[in-house]
């Protein structure tokens, strides 16, 4: 990125109005940060701050039963239809 910017004529960007460099100095920067930066998606991990370790951990295990239960329930509800 260091070297894009020293290739770039300072001089034709910042001739003008204030306005006129700010929009075109504004431009050169948006194109080297699409150019640059990675754009990446940030994932949560589920984490609230609101909420301890300790509930979130109980949390967990409610949804674990909840879904070892409704499994055992579909199976003895599709064990019936037969």
């Amino acid at each position: 990125m260091k070297e894009e910017l020293s290739l770039i004529n300072w001089t034709s960007v910042l001739k003008g109005s204030v306005d006129e460099c700010l929009e075109r100095f504004k431009s050169v920067l948006l194109k080297l940060r699409d150019k640059f930066v990675p754009a990446s998606v940030v994932k949560s991990k589920g984490k609230v701050p609101w909420m301890s370790y300790k509930a979130a951990k109980l949390v967990r295990k409610k949804h674990r039963w909840l879904s070892r239960s409704t499994r055992r329930i579909i199976g003895f509800v599709k064990g019936h239809r037969e």
